[in-house]
């Protein structure tokens, strides 16, 4: 089982989804930020006092920081002690944190996953939040094995064989039972949309070329609006 820092802010009924979803998957070996230890204070003390263990995120975020669950930036490409990235391989199933924090944290040693657009939640009622929470627990085993080998192609191809099993178990219940469900979009998304920095580098996925996300004008905005020079 995984061995993460999980924080799950869950300041309305979008993050409240999320944050639940991956409450149902999280281990006992997992250290847990929740509700309202998800803020700064709490999140770097833990940060600090277990140097290189992996973390995830759901939430909110925008291009420079992870937004906790008193709105406020939790870790932050302008605030947060920088040698709490060193060797730290993160993850954040949110919006935008690729454009800003991703770089930021891989020029001081991590190795980051993140999004440059917003992401898609699926709501924790939804009937075929089964196959979701499967998939989480699948992505959490990739995040700890990326952590201890730090091979890059290996979490791609694993990301790509999860997103085809996710998809392939959402479109059998959906025929089974004649309904529609965004939890397909969604795990298209997270298995097919992420970037990953590492020491500088980052990696694009083939059907979707990193400069089409990094020069989108909603991404290029979202940086604006917080004060951060564009992304790299």
């Amino acid at each position: 089982m995984s061995n993460l820092i999980v924080v799950a802010a869950s300041s309305d009924d979008v993050t409240l989804n999320g944050a639940e979803l991956v409450r149902q998957v999280t281990s006992k070996s997992n250290i847990q930020c929740f509700d309202n230890q998800a803020v700064r204070s709490r999140v770097l003390a833990v940060l600090e006092t277990h140097p290189g263990r992996p973390a995830f995120f759901t939430g909110h975020g925008r291009p420079g920081f992870w937004r906790g669950t008193d709105k406020l930036p939790v870790v932050c490409s302008s605030t947060t002690p920088p040698a709490l990235f060193e060797g730290r391989t993160m993850f954040a199933l949110a919006c935008w944190t690729g454009c800003h924090l991703g770089p930021f944290a891989a020029a001081y040693g991590a190795t980051y996953i993140g999004f440059n657009k917003p992401v898609s939640v699926i709501p924790a009622s939804s009937k075929t939040a089964g196959v979701i929470m499967g998939f989480l627990d699948r992505l959490f085993g990739l995040i700890d094995s990326l952590a201890e080998t730090k091979n890059v192609a290996n979490f791609e191809s694993g990301m790509t064989k999860l997103g085809e099993w996710g998809k392939r178990e959402l479109f059998r219940y959906i025929n089974q039972h004649r309904m529609y469900t965004e939890a397909s979009v969604a795990v298209q998304e997270w298995s097919g949309d992420f970037l990953i920095y590492q020491q500088g580098r980052v990696t694009a996925r083939k059907d979707r070329p990193l400069a089409s996300l990094l020069n989108s004008g909603s991404c290029v905005n979202a940086c604006i609006e917080d004060g951060l020079p564009p992304p790299p």
